[in-house]
């Protein structure tokens, strides 16, 4: 049997060794209209901010946090022993205007947005994962709900 502490030890060690923790873009993005990129900032040894930028491809909409359904920018952090959130994403004004493609106004991003997310963590080295959902439209083109995982380290 193994104790808790080197079960913890032995699963926080594994997390600084795996590849996807970098904070490059995720290999699914490649061909993607939308680009995102993670960092963090060190607000105290229990605060960290959560940094999340949108680079958008010209012609392209990031549809935007304040609309609904599936037309919503979405963040989703599960539950972790090593961060937990402290309140809402909060990011870039967006342009409502009238959207052709679903008949209403829509609130949407070009070009890029930015979006921040406090943490309240328990270690100096925190491992964070989330994931954001997202649609795109560039004219009548309207992309699916996109899912995209991330995960980083924040020291």
């Amino acid at each position: 049997m193994f104790s808790i502490h080197q079960v913890r030890k032995a699963c926080l060690t594994a997390f600084l060794f795996i590849p996807s923790l970098n904070t490059s873009p995720v290999s699914a993005q490649e061909t993607s209209p939308v680009k995102f990129s993670f960092s963090s900032q060190r607000i105290s040894s229990k605060e960290a901010t959560l940094i999340i930028t949108a680079e958008i491809k010209p012609g392209w909409k990031l549809y935007s946090t304040e609309n609904q359904g599936l037309m919503k920018l979405g963040f989703n952090y599960p539950a972790s022993s090593f961060s937990t959130p402290i309140g809402a994403t909060t990011g870039t004004l967006s342009i409502t205007n009238h959207d052709p493609n679903w008949n209403m106004p829509l609130s949407y991003y070009q070009n890029s947005a930015n979006f921040t997310q406090r943490l309240r963590t328990k270690t100096a080295l925190t491992f964070f994962r989330g994931e954001i959902t997202y649609t795109a439209s560039k004219g009548s083109e309207i992309l699916a709900p996109v899912t995209i995982p991330f995960s980083l380290m924040i020291r």
